[in-house]
């Protein structure tokens, strides 16, 4: 599993890089989250961690934590599978990608929406495996 980088920061541009999973590599089904709203409130990353923790619930893993870059971005989102050994991945052993999010959960009205700030990053290598149906 991929490791934390960082500490916590209230940086407005600081941002929180995890993945997903595209195939547990055992043939084995699960359950990994990676967000969580409250009453229809968004949490941050301490508090999402903290009620992982306390409700026994595993988290996707965490790949990144520091200033927001879009280097940082194209750095997380290609690699190997970090949700199995990539040999036991099965036909594609790479990332899906990543998804970033502020530490301190944050709206903008200019995104439009519900104006949360949340990305998803894809990799092209994931497209483009072959027999992929997904659709982004």
């Amino acid at each position: 599993m991929a490791s934390t980088a960082s500490s916590c920061s209230a940086n407005s541009t600081a941002a929180a890089f995890r993945t997903w999973p595209t195939g547990w590599g055992n043939g084995a089904k699960g359950f990994r989250a990676f967000d969580l709203s409250v009453d229809g409130k968004y949490l941050g990353c301490n508090e999402k961690a903290a009620q992982f923790a306390r409700f026994g619930v595993e988290a996707v893993p965490h790949l990144y934590r520091g200033p927001f870059s879009w280097e940082a971005v194209e750095e997380q989102t290609y690699g190997p599978t970090t949700m199995c050994p990539p040999d036991a991945a099965g036909k594609f052993g790479g990332r899906e990608g990543c998804v970033v999010t502020p530490v301190v959960e944050r709206y903008d009205p200019a995104l439009g929406g519900s104006g949360r700030v949340i990305l998803k990053s894809i990799s092209a290598d994931y497209l483009s495996r072959k027999g992929g149906t997904d659709e982004h």
